[in-house]
């Protein structure tokens, strides 16, 4: 077969790539993991037809899930699977990830298990394919990370006072007092008081608010994430 009949045969499989990724819901960072990891390179122009055959077979053998740029994923599923989306949801409504969706955190558990014993330089390119060891890499990560942002979020053995009153180890509620400090640094008012004694589903949705809340302050200040760079430069 001649170059010039291979040619538009390469050019369509590209198309159907971006076509697959588009209806997948994959852009940035998790498409070009998604090709890193199923093709060899983060360009569809730097494969081979071979490499490009492969990324196709990956993308048409999983369910289309809807595009989820700003999709909040859910916290369900096997319990470390679940305590790894909860880390990514914290990190988001405090303002330090700019994209709260399924497609991100598996962007993040790729990089962080690269380095992985067994898995040769490429990271586990779906969540549902973490297990044991890679989880709890993922779990460490995301821990350490929040720990680095909201020190206090870290040590749960940290009292915290509001009011007189000692916030305790409930990490929602630690997580919601955080928000808070935020948005008021932001000039947003945020209540304290009304934290103790508010149910899980309660403080989920009390958390959701002022996520949005506080990227609506953070959009209209010009402040993009990590919003912990930004109170830093106050101090």
């Amino acid at each position: 077969m001649s170059t010039a009949r291979r040619a538009p045969d390469r050019k369509r499989m590209i198309a159907a790539v971006h076509a697959a990724a588009k209806a997948h819901g994959l852009e940035g960072e998790a498409y070009r993991a998604m090709l890193r990891t199923h093709g060899g390179a983060e360009s569809c122009a730097d494969m081979t037809v071979r490499q490009l055959m492969a990324v196709l077979d990956h993308l048409n053998g999983h369910k289309l899930r809807t595009p989820s740029r700003r999709a909040r994923p859910v916290a369900k599923g096997p319990a470390p699977l679940a305590k790894a989306r909860a880390l990514w949801l914290d990190l988001w409504v405090l303002g330090e990830v700019s994209d709260a969706s399924e497609a991100a955190l598996e962007a993040y558990a790729i990089r962080m298990t690269k380095g992985a014993r067994g898995q040769g330089g490429q990271g586990v390119a779906r969540l549902e394919w973490l297990d044991g060891d890679h989880l709890d890499r993922v779990i460490r990560g995301l821990r350490g990370w929040l720990a680095r942002v909201a020190p206090a979020l870290g040590r749960p053995d940290t009292p915290i006072h509001v009011l007189g009153q000692n916030l305790g180890a409930h990490p929602k509620v630690r997580v919601a007092w955080e928000q808070a400090r935020r948005l008021d640094a932001l000039g947003v008012d945020a209540e304290t008081h009304a934290l103790m004694g508010r149910p899980d589903d309660d403080l989920d949705r009390l958390l959701a608010a002022r996520g949005r809340a506080l990227r609506a302050a953070m959009d209209a200040g010009g402040i993009e994430p990590p919003l912990s760079h930004w109170l830093k430069g106050r101090t």
